[in-house]
């Protein structure tokens, strides 16, 4: 949990002498250096990532049901029609849409994944959640974290290339949308926060989910979910490398269980399983009276798998190259003709 004061006090802001400050308006893009890292909240969320290059990532919000991803501020607007940029603004705009981001194609693979994840929850009256970028579905904002966070460590750099190249044109004017140093009036107001912004943004390229999870910001008790033990109904609701998915006899019951609680978590899992691409070997079987193996793997972690194979050795034809920390020899039974390693 970021914001620990808007939560313990029922608001969204942060207050600082009195002064109310919205911590989901404060990071480093397309705002003055004066109008960032203003909040406690924003402040650590900026320290974590300068720290840790985080692969993927949601906030979860309420205001309406939808799973956006960036591009999500006002200097990515398009026309919907005619596909012209407008110009940059912020709020809502009449038949304005986002730009594509550079990983358009993999965001909508992502969002499409995870609003499957929460599919079967309108069962409960919850809507399908709504997805595509974040100011085409919701509206453009100065200062999100969405934009910053996913772009802060690349898109001033890509921009003056773009200048450089004359691949588009130069201007006096130009605008670029990541803060090199935030100095903030509030708290510590003699001391930046951080001495060399830029420098501490330089590793931050975070795919950045933002969710809306329902349009009441305090949803009524029964629907959050069912608080018996469902854990099965979270995860293996969906079939991975780990679980096997539900048998149809199961699935009705924990339709009667779902909720915003337990579909927000099915949808975190499904992005934490999309970090990396894994294996996991299910079985391996060896057929005593032939040489053949029977492996059994699944491969998670991947939207689309285009090749996978299997290497295949005995441990016997290494054992001298082995210093046998890698491979530890585990007596099989008596009947078995061979030994596992």
């Amino acid at each position: 949990m970021t914001n620990a004061q808007g939560y313990a006090e029922n608001h969204r802001e942060e207050n600082w002498n009195h002064i109310p400050l919205d911590p989901n308006r404060d990071f480093p893009y397309f705002v003055a250096p004066t109008d960032c890292l203003k909040t406690v909240t924003a402040k650590t969320v900026y320290k974590l990532f300068s720290e840790h290059p985080f692969m993927l990532a949601i906030t979860f919000h309420a205001g309406e049901h939808s799973i956006t991803h960036p591009w999500g501020a006002g200097n990515h607007l398009q026309d919907k029609n005619s596909g012209e940029k407008l110009p940059t603004t912020n709020g809502y705009v009449d038949n304005a849409a986002s730009t594509e981001s550079p990983d358009e194609i993999s965001f909508e693979k992502v969002v499409g994944i995870l609003k499957n994840a929460a599919s079967f929850s309108h069962e409960k009256n919850l809507p399908v959640y709504i997805t595509g970028p974040i100011s085409s579905v919701v509206y453009a904002v100065e200062g999100g974290m969405e934009d910053w966070g996913y772009s802060a460590g690349w898109e001033n750099d890509a921009i003056k290339k773009e200048n450089d190249e004359g691949l588009v044109p130069y201007s006096e004017d130009v605008k670029y949308p990541i803060i090199d140093e935030c100095k903030p009036k509030t708290y510590n107001k003699d001391t930046p926060f951080v001495s060399d912004s830029r420098k501490d943004q330089k590793h931050t390229a975070t795919s950045l989910i933002l969710i809306e999870t329902s349009d009441d910001k305090a949803p009524i008790y029964e629907e959050m979910g069912d608080r018996s033990k469902n854990s099965k109904c979270v995860l293996d609701y969906l079939d991975t490398a780990f679980y096997e998915g539900l048998d149809a006899d199961e699935r009705p019951e924990c339709k009667k269980k779902d909720g915003h609680v337990p579909r927000n978590m099915r949808v975190s899992l499904s992005l934490i399983d999309l970090a990396a691409p894994y294996t996991v070997l299910r079985t391996v079987t060896r057929n005593k009276d032939s040489e053949s193996v029977y492996l059994e793997w699944k491969i998670g972690g991947a939207v689309t798998v285009n090749k996978n194979q299997i290497i295949w050795f005995e441990a016997n034809d290494f054992k001298d190259k082995l210093d046998g920390k890698i491979f530890q020899e585990v007596e099989s039974d008596k009947e078995s003709p061979y030994k596992r390693y």
